[in-house]
């Protein structure tokens, strides 16, 4: 394949004028296209210019491998990167200033952090660093370019697209994390859901506050995480509890479950993170301190729990699932696996703290 640039423009921007990509489209007898051939021989300009011009970075020749994974294969590392970035799409609005959208554009893209892939008067697509995207989204938003999007997306290998949760409020950059109090009368579907979860095994206290917590880093590597287990065992997340203090909040909603800190509390069944099956077993005081004011906290999380074994004190890992093949391990541990109340994870990117629960105590009567 040629790596004439000058060329390629050429052709695409003669399909633009026709009203045609079909170019960009074709497939040879193997059903690779331009983007599989020039990812597979190594041509990083001209995949850039494919993209730009909207090629399908998830499409699979007849072996089913997409261009990122011809890249891989052949050890294109900076071609990998071009393809193995985030997305977002935006719906713009029909008096949106073409030379106030282009000057946002090159702002941003000149930090090499992000690209146009398409931009049509309707539409407009880009990808690259997730901090640079959100930005961009910010910054849009502030000048009121957009009327809709299609949130930021990760794209795995095989081209599956990993969103943030729909009911996300939009990221402020500048906050990386953001806790999104829940409104009783707003979000009553969602606070009635986690409250009366919660309120199924834990009585007589108050409920001060439930958060949202939003962050996206976190939660796109979770999500790819949880879709590399799922294919090997379809039920493999849980919505479980963990207690914790005031003082480790921050650093929980920044930087997830570290492993660093286990076994503060316990370390019975191995020295990951511990989950409760039942909110009670987490609002204790010795998982769930007391701060100054009498307030308690529990994070409700998403965890992948997969396929899991009995654990023991001073398990750093999971124990192998055949002893004749120890690269492949169990998922997680528990405390029993008939009737588990516990499970424990080994893995920062097993679970994400989905909110967080602040209350006290009920005034007795």
């Amino acid at each position: 394949m040629s790596n004439n640039l000058c060329a390629v423009n050429l052709l695409l921007e003669k399909c633009i004028e026709a009203k045609s990509m079909k170019p960009i489209e074709a497939t040879d007898s193997g059903l690779q296209t331009a983007l599989h051939k020039a990812s597979k021989e190594g041509h990083k300009d001209v995949v850039r210019v494919l993209l730009q011009y909207g090629a399908d970075e998830t499409a699979e020749d007849m072996y089913g491998r997409t261009p990122l994974e011809l890249a891989k294969e052949y050890n294109h590392d900076e071609i990998y990167q071009l393809l193995d970035t985030k997305s977002l799409i935006l719906q713009l609005l029909p008096d949106t200033s073409q030379e106030l959208l282009d000057n946002c554009v090159d702002k941003l893209c000149a930090k090499d952090l992000m690209r146009v892939v398409c931009l049509t008067k309707d539409c407009l697509r880009v990808r690259g660093d997730l901090g640079a995207i959100l930005e961009f989204k910010a910054e849009l938003q502030t000048m009121l370019l957009y009327k809709s999007c299609y949130e930021v997306q990760l794209r795995l290998p095989n081209g599956h697209a990993v969103e943030l949760p729909a009911e996300w409020d939009i990221i402020d950059l500048k906050e990386g994390v953001k806790r999104v109090k829940l409104d009783k009368d707003r979000d009553k579907v969602e606070y009635d859901k986690i409250k009366d979860a919660f309120g199924a095994t834990v009585k007589s206290v108050q409920i001060i506050a439930i958060e949202r917590i939003q962050n996206p880093a976190l939660y796109l590597q979770y999500a790819a995480k949880k879709y590399t287990m799922e294919q090997k065992c379809a039920d493999c997340e849980k919505l479980l509890y963990h207690g914790t203090t005031k003082e480790a909040i921050e650093k929980i909603n920044v930087q997830g479950f570290n492993r660093c800190f286990a076994g503060q509390n316990a370390a019975v069944y191995g020295n990951g993170v511990y989950f409760a099956v039942k909110a009670s077993y987490s609002a204790g005081a010795t998982y769930s301190k007391p701060d100054s004011e009498g307030h308690k906290h529990i994070y409700v999380c998403l965890v992948l729990t997969g396929s899991y074994t009995a654990g023991k004190q001073g398990m750093k890992v999971p124990p192998p699932k055949d002893p004749e093949n120890e690269a492949v391990l169990f998922d997680s541990v528990v405390d029993k696996t008939t009737d588990p109340s516990m499970f424990i994870v080994f893995h920062d990117s097993q679970a994400y703290p989905k909110y967080l629960i602040t209350f006290k105590e009920a005034a007795s009567n």
